[in-house]
């Protein structure tokens, strides 16, 4: 999908992605045209777990937790960014709306600060990565998502998928 080689031109580390159009998660499992490294978090509570949902990308083991052990999912990040041989890392947050929407405000901020301390990581990691945070939103008019990221002052832009 030409949006996400686009993204890795742009300055900012987190975009949240328009899904409705075109279904963007099912399309980047389907690119396997990117050379792109690309993680994506489980989206569900119920297993909580993060991890890879395609086949069309490299699986990493992460720990049983995403949004329960801080720690664990960063250094897990940190750990694949040593260990990854493309210079581009994508990790995708699917119905990030939805999936935070029970949060409430600070857990969600600690999760966002988490990442973000996270792709600082990358760009101080020995193979130099340019890392982007993907959240897949279903719903543009919900705001949270974009408004949590100005209330942790940390710089976002919006893309529509292609």
């Amino acid at each position: 999908m030409e949006f996400v080689k686009n993204m890795f031109s742009q300055e900012v580390d987190f975009l949240l992605v328009d899904d409705r159009a075109d279904n963007t998660q099912k399309n980047l499992e389907k690119d396997q045209d990117l050379d792109v490294t690309m993680v994506v978090l489980s989206a569900s509570r119920s297993t909580n777990k993060a991890g890879l949902m395609t086949e069309a990308f490299d699986q990493f083991d992460f720990p049983d937790a995403l949004l329960n052990d801080w720690d664990k999912l960063y250094n897990s990040l940190l750990e694949v960014f040593e260990n990854v041989e493309t210079k581009e890392f994508l990790l995708v947050i699917p119905r990030a709306d939805k999936m935070l929407i029970e949060e409430p405000d600070e857990e969600v901020g600690i999760f966002l600060e988490i990442l973000a301390d996270t792709a600082d990581g990358a760009r101080t990691a020995p193979n130099d990565i340019n890392f982007k945070i993907a959240m897949l939103i279903a719903d543009p008019k919900n705001t949270r998502m974009g408004d949590m990221l100005e209330e942790n002052e940390i710089p976002f832009e919006f893309v529509e998928a292609d």
